[in-house]
């Protein structure tokens, strides 16, 4: 054994070296060569389908958004609420958080677990009975903006179910 890594090549050894490494290295090139743009098509491919995905899905929050929208539009046009926001006393608080009882009630809309109104100051001023004043979000906003607006997603530590707010504005 010793012998044979003592053996010094001769030309025809050396020529097969000299060939084998030069077969080999076009399959090599080759071989990244096509790595890299397998890779490269597959990135493409990978992400002009999430792009689809990511549009599809923004299009269907877009429309049960909207779809929740045209429900909340409506009780703008509710007299009871109307009342309770240009004289926020007592007894048309009252009233508007009856029917906003009844509301959550009946209808039921998805998805929707409480209403609140809030003034155009952003202050609270009547939400159903299982309403409490205090949310991850309160909404402030300096001038009013019509249509909606969408807070973050927090979980509610009573029924550990994710939430968020929808913010509507009527005027």
């Amino acid at each position: 054994m010793n012998r044979l890594l003592k053996r010094r090549l001769g030309l025809r050894e050396k020529l097969v070296l000299v060939m084998l490494i030069v077969s080999l290295l076009p399959v090599l090139l080759g071989s990244v060569l096509t790595a890299w743009v397998g890779t490269s098509e597959l990135r493409r491919a990978i992400g002009s389908h999430f792009e689809e995905l990511a549009r599809e899905a923004a299009n269907n929050t877009n429309l049960a958004l909207q779809g929740e929208a045209s429900q909340l539009e409506y009780l703008g046009g509710v007299d009871a609420i109307r009342s309770a926001l240009a004289h926020p006393d007592p007894e048309s608080k009252r009233k508007a958080g009856a029917f906003l009882d009844r509301f959550i009630g009946s209808e039921r809309p998805d998805g929707i677990l409480s209403l609140k109104v809030y003034d155009t100051n952003g202050d609270f001023v009547v939400g159903n009975n299982g309403t409490v004043m205090d949310s991850p979000l309160q909404p402030r906003f300096s001038s009013p903006m019509p249509g909606a607006v969408l807070g973050p997603i927090y979980q509610d530590p009573v029924t550990k179910t994710y939430l968020f707010d929808l913010l509507y504005l009527f005027f």
